[in-house]
């Protein structure tokens, strides 16, 4: 007999948590019209309908228009969906829609529903959906009261849902980097050692005066932005023996803010001759240069912080750092199994180095910039 694929669809999900409730007899006069179910469970119209007319084939409900009554089969009928009822479920709440994620967070969402389903344990997901409306946290908790997973993963996080978390000691572990002062299980990219290590690499080719692009966020978002500001830092002081200098360059979210900030770094002296940049903003200071014709690496070198689904398109392979999907995946998978084997796990929060790509946008400084001795 073919086993039930462990990937299953929103209105799936929907279909077995309204199961589970009607044979809880939560309404024992009949289901809830749909569009008091579609503002109760945070779901579309179409989803709620697909659910319902999913469970009408079941024969767990009795067509009834808008308005559905409950149906209860006889036992033999629910031993098979009660057994169903009894796997083991981790749900993950995703920062976006799984059609928006990009390749490398694909590959690592379905390592992850691999290591997992070999492990005889469903990988749930759910994205954010109306969350900017109400707010992550209040979505969350909706979640986590219409779902009895064992784990949690979250990757949509914010300071504020973090410390929940924390507060309430739920089983949760963290898929991105969590904020200070939180004390939660996690995994996250190693982006401090990552900028580090970028900096020993502009140095090594002969760089001196370098800059480190970063949006101006606020303090709620992007920990791991904190981070790579500390590691690119560190590098710059630890390399202060060879004459190294660098600065941290910030610009806001107004389109113009980038552009004006290219040409400030351009007209300084002496010019920053190696750009430490973050994806999606290194296509842009590419396309930027380019434009004012200015060559790469001849006279500007550029690295990336992480990798694009873009990259392999460009007409110059970028210097970037490239997170292994497979590492995250099994670290991850691995807390998981810990919690549901009944684990208490300390707030530790696992780090996945990315591997370094030399590219084609790193060289040597141009003529009459300061070498290495």
């Amino acid at each position: 007999m073919p086993k039930p694929p462990l990937y299953r669809s929103r209105a799936t999900q929907v279909a077995l948590h309204l199961r589970e409730r009607i044979l809880a007899n939560e309404w024992p006069r009949g289901l809830p019209s749909e569009r008091g179910l579609e503002q109760e469970l945070g779901v579309g119209r179409r989803t709620v309908r697909a659910a319902l007319r999913q469970l009408e084939g079941e024969g767990v409900l009795l067509p009834g228009g808008e308005r559905r009554k409950s149906q209860i089969p006889p036992p033999e009928a629910t031993a098979p969906t009660r057994r169903r009822q009894t796997a083991r479920q981790v749900g993950f709440l995703l920062l976006s829609r799984p059609s928006a994620l990009n390749r490398s967070n694909l590959l690592m969402v379905d390592a992850l529903r691999r290591f997992l389903a070999r492990r005889k344990v469903e990988l749930c997901l759910h994205d954010l959906g109306p969350a900017p409306k109400q707010g992550v946290l209040p979505y969350f908790r909706r979640l986590y009261r219409q779902h009895s997973y064992e784990a949690w993963l979250l990757s949509g996080s914010n300071r504020e849902l973090q410390a929940w978390c924390e507060a309430e000691r739920l089983p949760v572990i963290l898929a991105s980097a969590a904020f200070p002062g939180i004390g939660l299980p996690g995994v996250e990219l190693g982006f401090e050692r990552t900028c580090h290590h970028a900096v020993g690499q502009m140095v090594r080719a002969g760089h001196r005066h370098l800059a480190f692009l970063l949006p101006e966020l606020p303090a709620n978002i992007a920990p791991g932005d904190r981070a790579s500001r500390a590691g690119f830092l560190e590098g710059v002081a630890g390399f202060g023996h060879l004459g190294a200098s660098g600065r941290v360059e910030l610009f806001s979210r107004e389109p113009t803010s980038l552009p004006r900030l290219i040409d400030r770094l351009l007209a300084r002296r002496p010019r920053p001759t190696a750009w430490l940049i973050r994806k999606p903003y290194f296509i842009t200071v590419l396309v930027r240069l380019l434009q004012l014709g200015i060559r790469i690496p001849e006279e500007v070198s550029l690295v990336c912080r992480d990798s694009d689904d873009f990259f392999p398109d460009l007409p110059i392979a970028p210097s970037c750092y490239v997170a292994p999907p497979e590492g995250k995946a099994r670290l991850l998978g691995s807390l998981a199994m810990r919690l549901l084997g009944g684990e208490r796990l300390p707030p530790i929060c696992h780090t996945v180095l990315p591997e370094w790509e030399p590219g084609q946008t790193l060289g040597k400084p141009p003529r009459g910039a300061v070498q290495c001795s």
